[in-house]
């Protein structure tokens, strides 16, 4: 594609925000999430298995927990993208993405996506993400810090397309093990046709070269 910003470059500029080094070596800090009190409450069953809580008001909530690995092969970016002089994606740039939806807690930060692109644990593969927005002035910003993109997310479950979905909208962060806030915005079938709610996301980590750096997140939505 004509102007199409390389894939690595946003890699490369994002791993310098998120290694330490340590004597000659280069270690990616991975800060695993450990959502205990969370786990404690989910079951994961079927394509969008969840538990119902109770608020203190009555209103019914139910929690999915939930990992996304981005496939990127299939991130792409407007044509002729404006460029910051670090040759960033610069603010107002848009892009789409896709990825595979799993049970929380199956992703390290760097897994999830084989090098053709299919997932890697298909056998726990509940549904397709689809992420498309714009880059904000962060995502060029040296450091890289604060929000970098906004968003909306769809997650598509079952295999009925747009049977049964859930959308988000909102900014994203990529400081590895820093959680952030979405405004659950609406869905489709039975279960989530009037949902409202917070989704709240955390970076995990990029794959490595050979899987186009695709982004590992692990969210938790909170369906009112």
């Amino acid at each position: 594609m004509a102007g199409k910003v390389p894939r690595a470059r946003f890699a490369l500029h994002l791993l310098t925000q998120v290694t330490t080094k340590i004597g000659s070596q280069t270690v990616l800090s991975r800060k695993r999430i450990v959502l205990a009190a969370v786990a404690a409450l989910i079951v994961l069953g079927g394509a969008t298995g969840g538990m119902l809580i109770s608020t203190a008001s009555g209103e019914a909530t139910e929690i999915l927990a939930l990992d996304v690995a981005e496939n990127g092969f299939r991130w792409v970016v407007d044509e002729t993208p404006e460029l910051a002089e670090n040759r960033m994606p610069q603010h107002g740039t848009e892009f789409i993405t896709l990825g595979y939806l799993y049970p929380a807690g199956t992703l390290d930060g760097t897994n999830g996506v084989n090098p053709d692109g299919t997932p890697e644990f298909p056998d726990k593969v509940l549904g397709t993400w689809i992420c498309r927005g714009w880059y904000l002035p962060g995502a060029s910003a040296e450091p890289m810090a604060g929000p970098v993109v906004v968003t909306t997310q769809t997650f598509l479950f079952g295999d009925e397309t747009g049977a049964r979905t859930i959308v988000s909208d909102g900014i994203e962060r990529m400081e590895v093990g820093v959680p952030f806030q979405r405004a659950i915005t609406g869905g489709t079938g039975k279960k989530f046709e009037f949902a409202h709610g917070v989704q709240t996301q955390t970076f995990l980590g990029l794959q490595p070269e050979d899987r186009a750096y695709g982004v590992n997140n692990r969210v938790e939505l909170k369906i009112r």
